[in-house]
């Protein structure tokens, strides 16, 4: 991963940019589904995203993967794909 500016981040600033992203992913009401699968995937993968063919086969799969991980996990997540891209009121 690299700043703004071009150099390469280290993994304490990898791994800090990362506890912010999740923080404000939560803040924001983001689904909790979404929020672990950037966790596990280090992506964030939106109907857009999937509508664009902006990534590879294979991190989509690994995206998918950790959805239904998730879900697994918590029994009773999202059952429609849709449901992934609903914010919850602040």
């Amino acid at each position: 991963m690299r700043s703004e500016d071009g150099h390469r981040l280290g993994p304490a600033e990898e791994a800090a940019l990362e506890a912010t992203t999740v923080q404000a992913m939560r803040a924001s009401g983001v689904n909790p589904a979404m929020v672990y699968a950037y966790e596990r995937t280090h992506l964030i993968i939106t109907s857009e995203v999937r509508q664009a063919h902006a990534v590879t086969a294979a991190e989509l799969d690994e995206w998918d993967d950790a959805i239904m991980e998730y879900r697994e996990q918590s029994q009773g997540g999202p059952t429609n794909w849709l449901d992934l891209f609903r914010f919850e009121p602040l």
